[in-house]
């Protein structure tokens, strides 16, 4: 009974999402954000069904097979996905940092908010910033004090409108937490930008054998359309262990109008 009530809540409330949700969201977006629930309670309706109803020896067999095959499925996930997770978490960590420091559009007017609504808001949530430890983003210089060199490569655009700036150098791999990388930081007078060290995964051949899920290679990405114009200094913010560290690199950016 459990097993077909289940079922039938899965029916009607899919059935009711897609009435409402699918004029919007098209066919893509019936397979992300909310409707991932009904994935999950499917295969726990299965489960559930098959060793209520399959009898032994016939359910023996089956969770023999079942099993391992569920676990292989999952880690094979798992390993395909933690990379868009890293990736996304430390996005979030640059996106509040950008909003915090800078006016602009890649700041509180992407929010249309003040300052102080901003402040309010992340008191409200005791929401911590951890890119900022040891050093003050708004200070009114592009000069900052660095730990040492950081090799990257020269910034390049691209036809989308985007500013990649990449580093070869060996990064070290999340230890404590996802938000832990080398963020690529660019300052002005005037403004601090910062992006999140994008990194891919390696192939499974290379995780077997080293053990680092990430690629040494980082690429950071700013819009241009956001960014104003002036002269930028181009750092690295190596943050491991609740602290960080800035490192120089030698390059410079100019934006113009």
């Amino acid at each position: 009974r459990f097993v077909l009530a289940l079922i039938l809540f899965i029916l009607i409330t899919a059935m009711a999402t897609t009435y409402k949700r699918i004029p919007t969201d098209t066919f893509e977006g019936m397979f992300k954000g909310r409707y991932r629930m009904y994935s999950m309670m499917s295969l726990l309706a299965i489960y559930l069904g098959a060793i209520q109803t399959i009898r032994f020896p016939a359910k023996a067999i089956f969770l023999t097979i079942a099993l391992p095959f569920a676990i292989g499925l999952n880690s094979i996930i798992v390993f395909y996905n933690i990379a868009d997770i890293i990736n996304n978490r430390r996005m979030a960590v640059v996106q509040e940092f950008n909003s915090r420091y800078n006016a602009d559009w890649l700041g509180l007017a992407m929010f249309d908010m003040d300052q102080a609504h901003f402040e309010a808001i992340r008191a409200y949530y005791q929401s911590e910033d951890p890119l900022a430890k040891g050093w003050d983003p708004r200070i009114q210089n592009a000069s900052l004090p660095c730990e040492g060199q950081y090799p990257i490569n020269a910034p390049f655009t691209t036809a989308d409108g985007n500013l990649y700036i990449r580093s070869d150098n060996e990064s070290a791999q999340p230890v404590h937490n996802y938000s832990e990388g080398s963020y690529i930081l660019m300052k002005s007078a005037e403004h601090t930008y910062l992006s999140s060290p994008h990194q891919s995964r390696t192939s499974v051949r290379k995780f077997l054998s080293t053990f680092n899920y990430l690629q040494p290679v980082i690429t950071g990405v700013f819009h241009q359309a956001t960014i104003q114009p002036g002269t930028y200094q181009i750092y690295v913010l190596e943050h491991r262990d609740g602290q960080n560290k800035l490192y120089c690199t030698g390059k410079i950016w100019v934006e113009n109008d």
